[in-house]
């Protein structure tokens, strides 16, 4: 609804006012957004923001590979929040029977994992196969 309003009369009449060509304008947008790449795979973004990856996806067949770690699920009105340490962390069994639920119901949840060296990382348990 904002790229138009550069067309609309009273913008042109401003900027006529203050001798700008409405063709001298290239309107550009930025989408802020968080970006997961798939487990264990090395991609690189060329395009893309590279400060907008968040974290990882992986399947519930490959979950196992995450199993000395710590987990988190937070509520999706939280999902923006920056991973701390102030929550109750899941063990693996814990976690898995949770995550298991909602793939299950075909959601994919986002997660929070704590490793071993406390490092803090998004990701997401998918429900489709990758």
């Amino acid at each position: 609804k904002q790229l138009p309003l550069l067309h609309h009369s009273s913008t042109l009449s401003l900027l006529t006012s203050l001798k700008i060509d409405v063709k001298d304008i290239v309107q550009k947008v930025c989408f802020k957004a968080q970006l997961f790449k798939p487990f264990d795979q090395n991609i690189t973004f060329d395009l893309l923001n590279k400060n907008c990856l968040r974290g990882f996806y992986i399947g519930l067949s490959n979950l196992e590979q995450l199993s000395s770690c710590q987990f988190y699920i937070p509520q999706k009105m939280d999902w923006l929040i920056e991973p701390h340490h102030s929550v109750a962390w899941l063990n693996f069994d814990q976690f898995n029977n949770q995550v298991t639920t909602s793939i299950q119901l075909k959601k994919s949840p986002l997660c929070w994992l704590k490793s071993p060296n406390q490092s803090l990382q998004k990701f997401f348990v998918i429900w489709w196969s990758c």
